[in-house]
């Protein structure tokens, strides 16, 4: 899968050459050899060549595993749209989510490169403590090295309570309640024979299968509270009660959560910007460093970085000194890792369909896998681009260089005839 044909120079040079000079191969920890080509600009196409074929063929395998998240996807909206309460396992449908998952399983273990798996998180950056989890890594940031992380404040989740106790009574008073977050839309309609369980149950079910990432429930002093289930003061959402006060202060009129708050700390002993859960590094030699604190009270944290990504060295034609190449792991029990659901599954590779709960649970991790997928994937077809860009630039050079060396010989030839002429001419 070689971009650059059109563009070659002599097609019997190889994409991996073992050089002893300068420009030598460089040896990857996974066994992938890349050309470092400080000074030859074909060693960087080489490089460009080589990182290209192996991101377009992990965008293209991840593309199958998001093909069978939307078969499933498909298969269990259908279903719930049908209205049909599941109340016992659907052998027929869980079929179908276990065939795909097993397909997903087969993608990610025959998906690889030179006898090197991708997606297996073989070639991703690895790093955790007790309470943390790295997320990202700094380009060049090498293997084993040890990071302090402290943690000051928790982070914390937007919510919106209502202003009037939930009773039966109080329910059956209101019409309708809408709740509105990124986009998407639930409008609930208040039957005549509503109770507070069946408000909040019914509530939820709408909430997840319209694809918005709220939490019903009652709080301690009986008021409805709508919680979202990602920290932080970035999530924003609202809702309004038609003729009541259990979810609006006024009647018809909008109400907006309170929004939560990031967590703050260090790293290293320097602090960071924070979103949600997540500590980010924007500055200094940890520059691209974000660090999830998965710990359930504030602390202090050491963790160790490893690394196993890929290098990919293009001399003067990159920013940088590399370029790396991580992909993730995913496998099915990889995906939509903690998502909060009513079901209790742990990741993508536990939905089932054994009820009606269990169906929307697994509707929603199924779109949080593609959401996370969707992510992996732009990151990595940027990645093609920029080694695109870095083999082209290279190209523009090895082919001015040519027409140089072309020119330069053209002008020797005509000068040497040129001499032959004149001498020719003097000993006539």
């Amino acid at each position: 899968m070689k971009l650059f044909d059109s563009m070659k120079r002599s097609p019997q040079k190889s994409l991996v050459k073992e050089n002893l000079g300068l420009g030598a191969a460089l040896t990857t920890p996974t066994g992938l050899k890349f050309h470092r080509g400080l000074l030859n600009p074909e060693q960087v196409v080489d490089n460009g060549e080589m990182a290209v074929s192996l991101l377009q063929k992990a965008v293209l395998e991840i593309r199958k595993i998001e093909g069978c998240l939307q078969t499933i996807e498909k298969e269990v909206s259908v279903k719930l749209s049908e209205g049909a309460q599941l109340l016992s396992a659907d052998q027929k449908l869980d079929t179908v989510i276990q065939t795909q998952l097993a397909l997903i399983r087969h993608f990610v273990k025959d998906a690889a490169f030179r006898d090197r798996n991708m997606l297996n998180g073989g070639l991703g950056v690895q790093g955790a403590g007790k309470n943390t989890k790295v997320i990202t890594s700094p380009d060049g940031l090498p293997g084993g090295s040890r990071v302090q992380v402290e943690l000051q404040k928790m982070a914390s989740h937007s919510v919106l309570t209502g202003h009037q106790r939930l009773s039966s009574v109080q329910i059956r008073k209101e019409t309708q309640i809408t709740l509105s977050e990124n986009g998407n839309i639930v409008k609930y309609r208040i039957s005549p024979n509503e109770t507070v369980s069946s408000l909040i149950q019914g509530l939820q079910q709408k909430v997840i299968e319209n694809g918005l990432d709220l939490e019903i429930g009652v709080n301690a002093d009986g008021y409805l509270e709508v919680v979202h289930n990602q920290y932080g003061s970035s999530f924003v959402f609202s809702g309004r009660s038609q003729a009541t006060s259990i979810v609006s202060k006024r009647p018809d009129t909008l109400q907006f959560c309170q929004l939560g708050e990031n967590c703050a700390g260090t790293i290293n002993g320097d602090a960071v910007k924070s979103r949600g859960q997540l500590l980010l590094c924007e500055h200094g030699e940890l520059e691209g460093l974000a660090v999830l604190w998965e710990g359930e009270k504030p602390g202090t944290d050491e963790l160790m970085i490893s690394r196993n990504s890929i290098p990919v060295s293009g001399g003067s034609f990159l920013p940088q000194t590399n370029l790396w190449i991580s992909i993730r792991a995913m496998m099915p029990e990889d995906l939509a890792r903690g998502v909060k659901n009513h079901s209790g599954f742990g990741s993508l590779a536990d939905i089932c369909v054994q009820s009606q709960q269990a169906a929307y649970d697994s509707l929603h991790l199924i779109r949080v896998s593609m959401a996370e997928l969707e992510e992996c994937r732009s990151v990595l077809e940027n990645r093609i681009f920029q080694f695109q860009e870095m083999a082209m630039s290279a190209l523009m050079v090895t082919g001015f260089h040519d027409e140089i060396c072309q020119s330069s010989q053209t002008v020797s030839e005509s000068a040497s005839l040129m001499a032959k002429m004149l001498e020719e001419a003097l000993a006539a």
